[in-house]
């Protein structure tokens, strides 16, 4: 059905079929009538199909948010995919880690190298203190192989991938990007910045709940200018 919508084919198959109703035979007539119904039964029911799977992850209606919003209990709850999760779940919400003193979303993808230094710190951050601070990657692009290769650097910490991936870059930015920081602490979102300007000092005084200046990066952010 999704690929009879997306792909367009049934308007190749209407194209060939055509003839049929040029054809002076009743019965040809009768059977293009036939068909053409047909293909607009699954052409309806697979935008029906397509809007469905849209609203089950979330993506509709969900408001952009920028640096100082809080986070609405709709995104918590929001399911959202995952790869390389600990304890083998396959969905995960962000709800699973309010209690934290710190999120970090981590925008990245395989092929961007500082994307994956990023992850390796934010990694071993993150298993220092378990109990205070939760890093999730967040996958810009397909996730085939992603859990092979984050098995094969033995990496703890999760990663949002596919949809989740895309409705979440949504979210925070007007397109996709990577090699950008999400920080969320008391149910807001914090700062949005790149991947410099910052060490582990800062990320204990956050977590200790010293006030902390971040080096904002705001390119392609509801907080700020697009800029190219």
């Amino acid at each position: 059905m999704k690929n009879f919508y997306g792909g367009g084919r049934g308007l190749c198959y209407l194209k060939r079929l055509s003839h049929l109703f040029k054809s002076k035979n009743n019965r040809s007539r009768t059977l293009f009538s036939f068909v053409l119904g047909l293909i607009c039964v699954l052409f309806s029911e697979a935008r029906a199909q397509s809007a469905g799977e849209r609203a089950v992850i979330g993506a509709e209606e969900m408001q952009p948010l920028q640096i100082g919003d809080t986070i609405p209990e709709k995104l918590w709850n929001l399911p959202l995919q995952v790869v390389n999760h600990p304890g083998g779940k396959d969905t995960i919400t962000l709800n699973d880690y309010r209690d934290k003193k710190l999120i970090i979303l981590d925008f990245w993808a395989t092929w961007c190298a500082p994307c994956v230094k990023s992850i390796i710190k934010w990694d071993s951050i993150a298993t220092r203190y378990p109990n205070e601070l939760a890093a999730l990657g967040v996958h810009i692009g397909e996730k085939d192989n992603l859990s092979v290769y984050m098995n094969e650097r033995d990496w703890v910490l999760p990663s949002i991938s596919e949809k989740s991936s895309s409705m979440l870059s949504d979210v925070f930015y007007t397109r996709p990007v990577v090699s950008r920081i999400v920080w969320i602490s008391d149910n807001k979102v914090m700062a949005i910045t790149g991947l410099k300007g910052y060490n582990i000092e800062e990320v204990e005084k956050i977590l200790k709940g010293e006030t902390v200046v971040l080096p904002l990066n705001l390119d392609w952010t509801h907080s700020g200018e697009e800029t190219w």
